[in-house]
């Protein structure tokens, strides 16, 4: 069985702070089914995903990536520096950190909150008296 084939069984729940209803990245009911779960992406106008593995498969592969990389593997040999597992690709071993070693929700968290800072920085700007 290939690791994909794992990982796409895998359905583990996300952690509190990702179960908004909001627009924070969170796994949303849909209207269709009450009971489904949808992993929303707030970094991009890609579709809900089924599946947490899939939400963090797409993050690690799409948006991180090179953090992941950068901080948990070894880019020349692609090897994971959490457990020593090889990959062909940069791409596969990015989605292995993000989603075996659990690395990628919180750097997808910490850029939620930035883009809410910057979001909000420029709504005050927009708001302060020109009047001063």
């Amino acid at each position: 069985m290939k690791i994909l084939d794992v990982l796409k069984t895998n359905k583990i729940e996300l952690p509190t702070f990702f179960k908004s209803r909001k627009t924070s990245g969170a796994s949303v009911k849909t209207q269709s089914s009450p009971m489904k779960e949808e992993f929303k992406c707030e970094l991009c106008p890609m579709t809900p995903f089924a599946t947490r593995t899939e939400f963090q498969d797409h993050l690690s592969g799409v948006h991180f990536w090179t953090e992941l990389v950068g901080e948990y593997g070894n880019k020349y040999s692609k090897a994971c520096s959490l457990c020593r597992f090889k990959f062909q690709t940069l791409q596969q071993l990015a989605k292995h950190i993000g989603t075996i070693h659990n690395k990628v929700l919180g750097l997808y968290q910490q850029k939620l909150m930035i883009t809410n800072t910057e979001k909000k920085s420029l709504i005050d700007e927009r708001l302060a008296c020109s009047f001063k």
